[in-house]
């Protein structure tokens, strides 16, 4: 949405992103209730899934994880109350116009993404591109908050920036996959989904109060030191149990 948003605005209004939204949720509905198959009832069901996240809330490690995405989606969506007047103001590109540039970086964060997520699995170095990942982040909200009147800096500083969160997009969930017992799953990547959301959620709404107190700066640095405390938290995370992938 990030590429299809701002073409879509300048077309059909901001009602019409909305609309949008709104007809792919009725079309996810038909999906769910149309072609999902309803699953089987079991006796017990209330109980072992009460176990499974008393058993998930109790697990220090995917409770690290989940403040790991509440704080990515915190600082993506505080970031992106003020990226679109950076943008304006340094590269001179109009709201509408501003997927052109994201579209290209974006791409370029992926091909990144890709030899860090490699690294990180097959070497056994999750945690180390882990925190790699954070300092990026951290770097790259610094560079936008002191240099973000440069042309040259505010391409950088994004282009870290994507790279760092499409590094972390990736690479949570496969841990929680990996720390999660196998029975309690579906309750470890429920909380962790809801982590996500409410991320969203204090970012947009925390971002907010600080922007209308401090301005552009003043988020850029509520959501660097956001960062901060989540690679406190991410130092102590514990290495995730790695098998070396033999050749054939």
């Amino acid at each position: 949405m990030v590429q299809v948003g701002p073409p879509l605005a300048a077309l059909a209004g901001l009602s019409g992103v909305f609309w949008v939204t709104a007809g792919l949720a009725a079309a996810g509905i038909g999906v769910t209730l149309g072609l999902v198959p309803a699953p089987a009832r079991s006796i017990g069901a209330a109980q072992r899934t009460a176990a499974s996240f008393a058993k998930v809330l109790r697990h220090s490690e995917l409770l690290r994880l989940d403040f790991a995405i509440f704080t990515l989606h915190s600082i993506l969506t505080a970031s992106f109350l003020v990226i679109p007047r950076i943008l304006a103001q340094a590269l001179h590109l109009s709201t509408a116009g501003q997927w052109k540039f994201y579209l290209p970086v974006l791409a370029a964060a992926v091909v990144l993404m890709v030899p860090a997520n490699i690294i990180a699995e097959t070497r056994g170095r999750m945690k180390d591109i882990f925190i790699a990942a954070i300092v990026a982040i951290a770097a790259s909200l610094l560079g936008l908050a002191l240099l973000g009147g440069s042309v040259v800096a505010v391409v950088v500083a994004l282009l870290v920036f994507f790279s760092g969160f499409n590094i972390m997009e990736a690479m949570l969930l496969s841990l929680v996959t990996k720390f999660a017992p196998a029975e309690a799953r579906g309750a470890a990547t429920g909380i962790y989904s809801s982590s996500q959301f409410l991320g969203i959620f204090v970012g947009g709404a925390g971002g907010g109060w600080v922007f209308a107190i401090e301005g552009s700066t003043g988020v850029l640095g509520f959501a660097f030191v956001l960062t901060m405390v989540w690679l406190t938290v991410a130092l102590t995370m514990r290495r995730p149990r790695w098998t070396p992938r033999h050749k054939m």
